[in-house]
């Protein structure tokens, strides 16, 4: 008897499996896709950021860093825990800004990525996205500053991962600017014009230094992001990645559950007969093990593409960042492969038991909703979905779930590629000088108009359309770097300052608006600023803080002085021949030009899912759509009978699925846009660039035209299957 019923038991299987081929292939093609890209992902960002701690750990990375006020005392050679350095920013090729310096003994020191380290005086190390933004290869001679070197090598250090000019540009412009290393012997040739800067590590106490040496700008690591802007944009993938995952096995639980419910329905006599025989465990044994094959193949597929993407998915922030040598961590791979298989199994057996209990279901009898109260719909159809949804209300919440899941996915996807555009067109508006200049010393300075030379006639002149300010780093309660610049009351740049003024981008991220109360302090907590705030300006790219020239002093409380030291800056409207290439600078240029460069990897990462996105809404409307024709066949047969035409069956079967569709389409968008801002908080909230989330009816009525063109398609079918007697 045991080896017939098991023939039977397999034989019924098999059936099984040629009658839901096509959704077992759903299940398949829905497993293996989104997993392989969340695990792509999630193994490739976690690598990554493996890689940069090691790589922290093993080079010495700084705990912070500042740079000394014009004449004042560094720590000696050989203090324990600083190291001073010095750098000297020349021209380089194609007219970009290459930073050079000695390397580093002790503290940030670099890595030879490729080629070997300096030997001679009239050789180079570069940071290799710049030297392949220029065609630079190992080997070449380049001038830099009037000097020929050959470039040996290409090098990373912990500081440099993200090369960057400036705390107000977005991300790394490799064909703007660069840094590289040469001997001390070389360096000597810019030593007049050079900038020291000193760093510290985790044994310095940081109030001790505060009171010993005195800073020009003063960063942390925390708010270095110089260093946190690669770790962000790992970070951030990774916690997509999870989302991602877990959205699909939402997915992949909801179809394993309608595969368990279809079939349970269309064998209920037969399980029934199995039990009275007392044979239940077996077949519902059998019943249990059909979707593992599907499961089986795709998490197998999924593994190894992740296995084989990862590296390559590294690579693609790789355009960006500067990084260590690094390698997929197959222990995360194995790890999280592993996971997700074992999370698959408990989602088979976790919807198997939903819908085949341990033992027969007790029946329990309902009050069921005559149809004569639903005469107010004069539709037939309408009250018979109406009727059986409240009758069965598993069926149409299952399907608003549904849709609510795939739709954030379209809508999340759409809403983050649109900001971005949105950021990158505003950045150019937003940007209103030619170029900031960072003085060596408070010679620029000038009165409140910015019209007049150096006091002391050492400084550059200053044309009409220069503006000088001065820029100040003071930290938020929170621990976050603020960037406040003082400028002339009535700047040509940035508007009427004649008290605290801040960014449209920074009240909306702090909540701190007009009239509010913001109180900043030093990184030793000795000197605090109370600001009230006057006004907020309609910048929505860079939270900033803005106050008439010297406006700090004017509301510093304790600390030696109460003045907040700070770097003199030189705002333009054009380049300045005297400062251009001879001080550290930013242009405009190279604000929006690295925020274009953001754009292209977030496109093509945010392009994968958007694509997948899309995929997956077509096959979970396909799944709904055989889901219902699949299960209501006895309805549809009694119905027939009842001579109702196609119309009606239609109506009956997918009666308000439109407004549920509205509703899935509303709710999600209101969470994507949500789920955005944690996106772009995760990677830049210590930062002062902001990109505001998109708003508008742009996305979600995209993604509810792209569902009302399926659900056409498939009511379309819907009506055309109605009319056919089978």
């Amino acid at each position: 008897m045991s080896d017939r019923l098991d023939t039977l038991l397999t034989r019924r299987a098999r059936r099984r499996l040629r009658r839901n081929r096509t959704d077992l292939a759903v299940l398949l093609g829905v497993v293996a896709l989104g997993l392989s890209l969340g695990l792509t992902f999630l193994v490739a960002a976690t690598s990554s950021l493996r890689g940069m701690d090691d790589f922290a750990a093993s080079h010495h990375r700084e705990s912070g860093h500042f740079e000394p006020a014009s004449g004042k005392d560094v720590p000696p050679e050989g203090t324990p825990g600083y190291e001073t350095t010095r750098t000297a920013d020349v021209t380089g090729p194609g007219s970009s800004v290459l930073r050079l310096g000695p390397p580093r003994e002790r503290i940030n020191r670099h890595q030879i990525v490729s080629g070997r380290e300096l030997r001679a005086a009239d050789e180079l190390l570069l940071n290799r996205r710049y030297a392949q933004a220029h065609g630079i290869a190992l080997g070449d001679r380049i001038t830099a500053g009037e000097r020929r070197l050959t470039v040996v090598g290409y090098a990373a250090a912990p500081d440099l991962i993200a090369v960057r000019n400036s705390e107000i540009v977005l991300q790394p412009n490799h064909e703007r600017f660069g840094v590289g290393f040469v001997t001390a012997e070389t360096f000597a040739h810019w030593r007049d014009t050079a900038r020291t800067t000193v760093f510290w590590d985790s044994s310095v106490d940081v109030a001790r230094m505060s009171g010993t040496y005195e800073a020009a700008a003063v960063r942390d690591v925390q708010n270095n992001s110089r260093v946190q802007q690669a770790i962000g944009d790992s970070q951030g993938p990774r916690d997509l990645a999870l989302l991602i995952l877990g959205i699909f096995l939402v997915i992949i639980f909801a179809l394993l559950a309608v595969h368990h419910f279809e079939n349970r329905k269309r064998e209920a006599a037969d399980l029934e007969a199995f039990d009275l025989l007392g044979h239940r465990r077996r077949a519902m044994a059998r019943h249990l093990r059909d979707p593992l094959a599907p499961l089986l193949v795709g998490w197998a597929v999924a593994s190894a593409v992740a296995l084989a993407a990862a590296g390559p998915a590294m690579d693609i922030n790789a355009k960006l960042y500067d990084y260590p040598r690094m390698s997929v961590d197959l222990g995360t791979w194995a790890l999280a492969s592993l996971a997700v298989g074992l999370l698959l199994a408990l989602l088979n057996w976790a919807a198997h038991r939903m819908f085949y209990p341990g033992r027969p279901a007790r029946t329990v009898r309902r009050r069921r909703l005559p149809l004569a109260r639903l005469r107010w719909l004069p539709d037939a159809g309408y009250r018979l979905r109406l009727v059986r949804g409240l009758r069965n209300p598993r069926e149409p919440v299952a399907t608003v779930v549904l849709l609510l899941v795939v739709a954030f996915l379209v809508n999340f996807s759409l809403s983050l590629r649109v900001s971005v555009d949105s950021y990158l067109e505003a950045l150019e508006d937003q940007t209103p000088f030619s170029h900031m200049y960072v003085l060596p010393d408070d010679s620029g300075s000038s009165d409140d108009s910015g019209s007049s030379e150096g006091s002391d006639g050492k400084g550059p002149p200053v044309r009409e359309t220069d503006e000088a300010g001065r820029l100040s780093t003071l930290y938020h309660a929170s621990g976050t770097a603020q960037s406040v610049f003082e400028v002339p009351p009535k700047s040509r740049y940035f508007g009427t300052t004649t008290g605290p003024v801040v960014t449209g981008a920074f009240q909306e991220k702090y909540g701190i608006g007009t009239g509010d109360l913001l109180t900043l302090r030093s990184l030793d907590g000795t000197r605090t600023h109370p600001l009230r705030i006057t006004g907020v300006t309609d910048e929505t790219t860079s939270s900033y803080v803005y106050l008439p020239t010297g406006g700090l002093a004017a509301v510093a409380e304790g600390g030696a002085g109460g003045a907040e030291p700070g770097v003199p800056v030189l705002f333009t409207a054009s380049a300045h021949p005297q400062l251009e290439g001879r001080t550290q600078s930013v242009g405009k240029e190279e604000i929006v030009s690295s925020g274009r460069s953001i754009v292209e990897i977030i496109n093509l990462q945010i392009g994968l899912l958007i694509g997948l996105a899309c995929l997956l809404l077509v096959l979970m409307l396909l799944a709904l759509y055989r889901f219902v024709l699949g299960t209501q066949q006895e309805f549809l047969r009694v119905m027939r009978l009842n001579g109702h035409g196609p119309r009606v069956l239609v109506r009956a079967l997918f009666g308000f699925t439109a407004p549920a569709a509205v509703l899935a389409v509303v709710l999600s968008q209101l969470l994507a846009v949500r789920v955005v801002r944690w996106f772009f908080d995760g990677i830049m909230y210590d930062f002062s660039a902001y990109v505001p989330v998109a708003s508008g009816l742009g996305v979600p009525l995209l993604t509810g035209a792209l569902l009302a063109l399926l659900m056409s398609v498939f009511l379309l079918h819907a009506h055309k299957k109605m009319r056919s007697p089978s």
